[in-house]
C-alpha cells in the first residue's frame, strides 16, 4: 500500500474578504499539527490564467489510505471546516490518489 496524495481546491464566496481567506489558511495550516498529515502546503494558484476561478489550493501526503480517513473525520478537521473554510468558499473539490514509490507512479 502506498502513500495517498490529497488535494482540494476552493473557490471563494465573492463576499469573503481577504482576512476571512487568510484566516482560514492559518486554520488549515495547524492541521499539520493533527496526526496524519506527512506534509501539507496551501496557498494560492501561482499562475491564475489556469484556475477556472479556484482561489485556493492544498496538496498533503498521508502515509496510507487509513491514516487520511482518521483525518478526515478528526475533531480538529472538522471543526476548521466548519468554521474556518465552508463559511467563506462557494465550491470545494477533493481529490486523492496513491503513489506506489517515490516517484510517484
Amino acid at each position: 500500500m502506498g502513500k495517498i496524495i490529497h488535494i482540494v481546491l476552493w473557490k471563494l464566496k465573492p463576499c469573503a474578504t481577504d482576512a476571512e481567506a487568510e484566516a482560514a489558511k492559518e486554520s488549515i495550516k495547524q492541521l499539520l499539527k493533527v496526526p496524519g498529515p506527512i506534509s501539507m502546503h496551501i496557498g494560492p494558484p501561482e499562475i491564475d490564467a489556469r484556475t477556472q476561478g479556484w482561489n485556493w489550493g492544498l496538496y498533503s501526503i498521508f502515509e496510507n489510505r487509513a491514516e487520511l480517513d482518521k483525518y478526515a473525520v478528526s475533531d480538529a478537521h472538522m471543526d476548521c471546516v466548519r468554521d474556518h473554510v465552508r463559511p467563506h468558499m462557494a465550491e470545494v473539490m477533493a481529490y486523492d490518489w496513491e503513489i506506489s514509490d517515490e516517484t510517484g507512479y
